[in-house]
């Protein structure tokens, strides 16, 4: 009876469990096939649905680039420090969608950059349908609309929520109305921040992108100090505001994933994309168009053409758009050489003009439809709901999944296409600045970009290109005679230097703020590393005075008088005759100008007469390459070796730069250029502004210390061997260089301790951090002595205040200066330098001024082995200044039986003072150097001095006595050494067995309680000692350091013997 209840009640249910079932399968079906890779899919789910339903569901969620998982996004933000109280806005966007989505998508990446933790997006300024030509009134207050007049707001809010949460996105600062430090922004370009950046050139990216956020920190800090911003209570949320500029951020220093997640929070407004999607299905529907509505296609698809003929070509770009007939031509041609049948006309020109693109593209068997041609219905009324703008996006989305696509290389909407078409296929295009005889700009497998003969070049390109494959722009007036010098090119632009060439002169032009120099140098080797300058002249133009007699230091429109511009021309034209007169051949003539020329708002008027006069070109240095030539290799090409690390300073006329460089470190000169700091506090400029104002002034000085104090941290981080040389507790070594800063070196000279000064030149003069910090006391002999004080000019005493303001600045952000160097190398030489291969220009030039032969190296061997061994063996003299210790031996040796016709007396002034005059920019003979040669030198003959030269003779020893204590003994020492040998071998030596085998000399050193005594051991060939007195000989050294002033603490007895 139960068994038969149960039967029937399962035979109730059956045909429920039947249906049930079938669903579960059904579900499971569908749910295997959604998620699987296997290809049929797709074909399987379609008879279950509208085909136009799954291809529009694909086209909405998917993108031509691919999904993104945000992970990129994410490292990027990780990677960021994120400031609470820094909210970044935008200037509106403006222009065509292109230009807007750029716009938008530097406001996002520069505030990921900044570590803004609140972002504001960019209003959209709407253009007039059909009559955008003038899209607002001149003078009229930009206003504009939410950026989901455009893009799809919400998502991008969901996906940074999601990647990148450091930072809260909002559509506009009227989201923020209850906080009102807001309302008023800081107003700021990206060039800003390098101080004096230029406005003639205009290259389209950040240089150096990773160290530009640094610097961004240190220029908004003087800004908000200058408008007493500072004063707010500590978190006070304040805003800066991106102002248009041509200079973008270089996204291509991204990595391609960071590129697409970035690229990937701009979605273009989700009505424009559903008309895209409904196209393309009636593109693959009605006319067979291979279409996959998820990515792009390689095959048999359609093609792409847009053509710039819409209303506002003329009104834009002028006579650089090509005329409709040969847009046209080139792009049928193009399209019927692709194999295609099919083409998207993208373009919002006439519909006249469209009709008869259309027809004519039937006589080559092509159909060609536009967006207004496959909508139809509602989808039609819709687009036609539209704005001009927002049909656009109809256009790029549809271009987006052309098989080929075809366009013009100076609209932004065809190049904007190509880099995201090149970006999804993996392709690397060919790009270039085309040349005026070009016809093509950009070529890849799927996108072609034509060119046409422009009367100018463009100033932009679309966001995104690839720098590496961009070259500077510029505006027509240079495009022959100008060249825009930067770290990434300076290789390439600047002549080279090859050994083999058969002219090795090169003529240099230094266009500096406050002076134009003219140089001739000669590079022959194996002299090349000296950088031997045969000709110097100085013309005393200031083209900062210039451009300040035109409107104020701080206006940014500065513009040179015609006057200026003929006199600096004229003063060229000189130049390149006598660059001529001396054989330079054209190519080696480079002019370099700087700041002035970068800042003139009508530089271009300077280039043309300058090329017009003296018929040659300028190169205009970036700032980074003004630091690179300049602060560190101009300074950094006097010395030997910079191996402690130092920290470099360069005042010119309009700007101060601060950075650090260590000679141990692989390409320290780049790493150091790239790092270097710029602040707009130049003695010429500032000087202008302490005798004005007296608040202004007072402001100022404050962020001209705090922008020191910033500078210097900001190289502590970024350079571990500065953070080691501070802990170590030993101080810095700093080296200046610039016109204001060897004024203060001029200044210090005069009152330096040993008077008179010995050496007459402040070039690779050295100072202890004490005395290099008296800034008050020079000020005050700056304001009383009325003399003349050496190699000072009127001109150089009337900066000195904003001299010294620097200064005290820098004194007071770096914690110990152990010692300050002043150099005499400027752009010419770091220029030069640079030109020369790597092991080259870190050699010794020492060696290269000596030039020891071959046949003279075993002489010059023996001798110094003799030197050596006459130091006793367990005495460190490497910290002593000797000629050791400074590579002076060869210098020193060559002279030691020079001049053997003339008396000694004679010879001991002769050498005493040509150790002081010789080789006055040789490489690696600073003060202390020719010091050491002097006074050792003057002791090979005796020195037997006459009351003037006993002075110089007296001021050499005083910088001796000042760097070490004992170096004025072991200088004499060596001499005594050298004059005994002289005396031994009265001849020079043609082989080293003439020294070898007629001396041997050995010493030992005794610490007495009241003198250290040293026993100094001379063996003597017999042959040698013949005629010789050898009481002469122990009196020679028995005198050492009793010839003038205080006696020497070391005792030194002499014992001689015959040489077996």
């Amino acid at each position: 009876m139960l068994h038969t209840q149960v039967v029937t009640r399962i035979a109730r249910y059956l045909p429920l469990a039947r249906r049930v079932a079938a669903f579960v399968l059904l579900v499971l079906f569908f749910h295997y096939f959604t998620h699987s890779g296997k290809p049929y899919a797709d074909e399987v789910i379609l008879r279950f649905k509208d085909s136009k339903v799954v291809f529009m569901e694909r086209f909405m969620q998917n993108d031509i680039n691919g999904g993104s998982d945000g992970s990129a996004l994410e490292a990027l933000c990780s990677s960021k420090n994120w400031y609470p109280e820094r909210v970044f806005g935008c200037y509106v966007a403006e222009g065509g969608i292109a230009s807007v989505r750029q716009w938008e998508l530097q406001c996002i990446r520069l505030a990921i950059e900044t570590g803004a933790s609140t972002l504001i997006l960019p209003n959209i300024v709407k253009r007039k349908d059909r009559d955008y030509r003038h899209q607002r009134r001149a003078h009229a207050p930009p206003t504009g609309l939410p950026m989901d007049y455009m893009f799809d707001f919400q998502h991008l809010r969901d996906t940074l929520e999601a990647h990148c949460p450091q930072m809260k996105a909002y559509a506009s600062i009227s989201d923020l109305h209850d906080v009102p430090s807001l309302l008023t922004p800081i107003d700021f370009k990206t060039n800003d921040v390098f101080g004096e950046w230029e406005e003639m050139a205009r290259v389209s990216t950040i240089p150096a992108p990773a160290h530009w956020k640094a610097k961004f920190d240190i220029y908004i800090e003087a800004i908000r100090s200058t408008k007493r911003l500072n004063s707010r209570p500590q978190g006070d949320p304040y805003r800066v505001q991106l102002m248009p500029s041509g200079m973008g951020f270089p996204v291509y220093s991204d990595s391609p994933e960071t590129r697409h997640d970035i690229s990937a929070l701009l979605r273009f407004r989700r009505d424009a994309r559903l008309l895209a999607g409904a196209a393309l299905f009636k593109l693959s529907g009605k006319y067979g168009a291979n279409v996959d509505p998820r990515s792009g296609r390689d095959g048999d698809g359609f093609a792409g053409i847009h053509l710039r003929i819409d209303a506002d070509v003329e009104d834009e770009l002028g006579k650089s758009i090509p005329e409709f007939a040969y847009q046209a031509s080139e792009s049928v041609k193009y399209v019927t050489d692709t194999g295609l049948k099919i083409a998207f006309l993208a373009t919002g020109g006439p519909r006249e003009t469209i009709t008869e693109f259309v027809e004519g593209a039937r006589e080559f068997n092509l159909t060609v439809v536009t967006k207004e041609m496959l909508l139809e219905g509602g989808d039609l009324e819709q687009l036609r709901k539209l704005t001009y703008d927002q049909q656009a996006i109809v256009d790029y989305e549809i271009m987006k999944h052309a098989t080929k696509m075809v366009g013009l290389g100076m609209s932004k909407f065809s190049g904007d296409l190509a880099i995201a078409r090149a970006e999804a296929y993996g392709r690397k295009p060919i790009l270039k600045v085309p040349e005026p005889e070009d016809t093509m700009m950009w070529k890849d497998e799927h996108t072609t970009l034509f060119w046409h003969q422009l009367i100018r070049v463009p100033e932009t390109f679309p966001f995104g290109a690839p720098i590496a494959a961009l070259q500077p722009f510029r505006y027509p007036a240079m495009a022959a005679k100008t060249k825009y010098i930067t770290i990434s090119n300076f290789k390439e632009e600047l002549t080279g230097w090859s050994p083999d060439s058969p002219n090795q002169l090169y003529a240099i032009v230094d266009m500096g703020s406050n002076g134009i120099r003219f140089t001739i140098t000669d590079l022959t080797p194996p002299f090349t590393r000296l950088l031997k300058c045969i000709y110097r002249e100085r013309a005393g133009i200031s083209l900062f005075d210039a451009l300040s007699s035109s409107a104020p230091p701080s206006s940014t429109d500065l513009n040179f008088p015609q006057a200026t511009i003929t006199l600096v021309s004229e003063t060229l034209a000189r130049f390149r005759r006598i660059a001529d007169a001396h054989g330079v051949a054209p190519e080696n003539f480079s002019v370099l100008a700087t700041e002035a020329m970068r800042r003139a708002s009508n530089a271009s008027a300077m280039l043309d007469a300058i090329h017009e006069h003296a018929g040659v070109g300028v190169h205009v240095l970036a700032p980074e390459i003004e630091t690179l030539f300049g602060a560190i290799m101009g300074s950094r090409s006097s010395f030997v070796n910079i191996d402690r690390g130092g920290l470099f300073l360069d005042l010119g006329g309009g700007s101060v730069q601060m950075a650090w460089a260590d000679t141990r470190l692989p390409e320290y000169e780049v790493k150091a250029a790239l790092a270097g700091v710029s602040l707009p506090f130049g003695a010429a400029r500032f000087i202008h502004v302490l005798q004005g104002d007296a608040k202004v002034a007072a402001t100022q000085k404050e962020v001209l210390r705090s922008g020191m104090r910033s500078a210097f941290a900001i190289l502590c981080e970024k350079f571990p061997s500065l953070k080691e040389c501070l802990a170590a507790g030993q101080g810095l070594d700093v080296y200046l260089c610039g016109g204001g800063f060897r004024g203060y070196g001029s200044m210090l000279m005069h009152n330096d301790p040993v008077q008179p000064y010995p050496i007459p030149s402040v070039g690779e003069y050295t100072v202890p951090g004490s005395f290099f910090s008296q800034t008050r006391r020079m000020q005050e002999v700056n304001e009383e002595f009325g003399g003349k004080i050496f190699a000072m000019s009127k001109r150089r005493r009337s900066q000195f205040p904003a001299v010294l303001e620097v200064l005290e600045a820098f004194i007071a952000a770096v914690p110990a200066i152990r010692t300050a160097t002043f150099c005499t190398g400027s752009n010419r030489d770091g220029a030069l330098l640079m030109k020369l291969p790597r092991e080259l220009r870190e050699s010794n030039p020492l060696e290269a001024l000596a030039n020891v032969s071959p046949a003279d190296k075993p002489v010059i061997d023996a001798a110094t082995a003799v030197l050596r061994d006459a130091l006793p063996k367990d005495q460190d003299l490497s910290s002593v200044p000797t000629i050791f210790s400074l590579g002076l031996v060869p210098l020193f040796v060559q002279r030691i039986w020079y001049r053997l016709g003339e008396d000694v007396y004679t010879n001991a002034a002769y050498v005493l003072h040509e150790a002081v005059t010789r080789d006055p920019k040789a490489a690696g003979l600073t003060h202390l150097a020719r010091a050491v040669l002097g006074m050792t030198a003057t002791a090979r003959w005796g020195s037997s001095l006459g009351p003037i030269d006993a002075q110089l003779y007296t001021g050499l020893k005083g910088l001796l006595d000042a760097a070490n204590k004992t170096s004025g003994f072991w200088a004499e020492y060596l001499g005594v050494v050298a004059n005994i040998l002289g005396i031994v071998i009265p001849f020079k030596p043609k082989k080293a067995e003439d020294i070898t085998n007629a001396i041997k000399i050995s010493a030992s050193l005794d610490n007495g309680k009241k003198k250290d005594k040293i026993k100094l051991k001379l063996q003597i060939a017999p042959y040698a000692l013949q005629g010789v007195d050898t009481t002469v000989l122990e009196k020679v050294v028995e005198d050492i350091g009793k010839q003038r002033g205080k006696k020497s603490d070391i005792k030194v007895r002499v014992e001689i013997s015959k040489l077996q």
